[in-house]
């Protein structure tokens, strides 16, 4: 059976959408959709991208892919394009439910990757792990870089190794940057800030091992010391985090 016999209509119009908007802007699409008990990563081509391009992309934001294959679908009037279709087997450390509701976060993360808007490394594993988004995550590489310029001793490889393995103790330091610094907060900025902080110190009393906690404690105090930051503003041409 061709690509119309054997897919749902809704999900047709879904791919023709994401089809679309591959095709005019150039970059690759992605969704997440769920279909007889499995999760499904479907990756939209506007031009044929080789499996060995895409594949370290997912690998990095820690997915384990049991099955894959293409399709090739040709919009009216339109050159054909190509579907990329994974099967989703497991995320370590998520459950499946888990992952497809933080679905929306790995689209838009696999998005910014797509779109060169942010790296692709292991670090991209903390938006599902530590349940983050993508400009979250980067404010986190952002932090990191800035450790290595402090002359943090630890390689990045361990660093990275160690906010993954505290992915709570991690997402809690991004609550309290939130805290710290976004616009919103106004009046209720001291309170929210107390319970970030008590959250941030709950999360670092967990941790088992005094490298773990000397690396999380870094970038608590890195937060802490943080006084001001680009990270909220809309009117930026491009993306990139600057803070001081």
């Amino acid at each position: 059976p061709d690509y119309s016999d054997h897919t749902p209509s809704g999900q047709i119009v879904r791919d023709l959408e994401l089809l679309e908007s591959a095709r005019a802007d150039g970059k690759l699409k992605s969704s997440i959709h769920e279909a007889a008990g499995d999760l499904f990563l479907r990756v939209y081509q506007p031009v044929d991208v080789t499996l060995t391009e895409l594949m370290p992309v997912i690998d990095n934001f820690g997915l384990v892919i049991s099955d894959q294959w293409s399709i090739s679908v040709k919009p009216r009037a339109c050159a054909a394009q190509s579907i990329d279709i994974f099967r989703i087997q497991k995320v370590p450390g998520i459950e499946l439910a888990d992952l497809l509701n933080r679905g929306q976060k790995l689209v838009d993360g696999l998005d910014a990757v797509f779109q060169k808007k942010v790296a692709s490394d292991a670090l991209n594993r903390l938006l599902l792990r530590a349940n983050l988004r993508w400009d979250e995550v980067d404010l986190i590489r952002a932090y990191v870089g800035y450790s290595k310029q402090l002359k943090l001793a630890h390689p990045i490889p361990r660093i990275h190794e160690v906010l993954l393995h505290q992915a709570e103790a991690t997402a809690a330091i991004v609550s309290l940057f939130h805290a710290k610094f976004n616009p919103d907060a106004g009046e209720a900025r001291e309170a929210v800030m107390a319970v970030a902080t008590t959250a941030v110190e709950d999360a670092l009393r967990k941790i088992p091992t005094a490298d773990e906690d000397f690396v999380l404690r870094y970038f608590y105090n890195l937060v802490e010391a943080t006084i001001r930051t680009n990270f909220y503003r809309t009117d930026r041409v491009f993306h990139y985090i600057s803070f001081k």
